[in-house]
């Protein structure tokens, strides 16, 4: 995870992916990516 968000525009990405799991119901993913990104200080959506 911290890899990506390392990465140009990778914090958008994952804010990205976040959104389109919620959109497809797939909310146990969207909240292990969320619970990632707190653990990392990153900013969410």
């Amino acid at each position: 995870m911290a890899d990506i968000a390392a990465q140009p525009g990778g914090i958008e990405a994952l804010q990205r992916r976040v959104h389109e799991l919620r959109s497809s119901g797939v909310d146990f993913a969207a909240n292990a990516i969320e619970q990632e990104m707190a653990a990392l200080d990153l900013p969410r959506q």
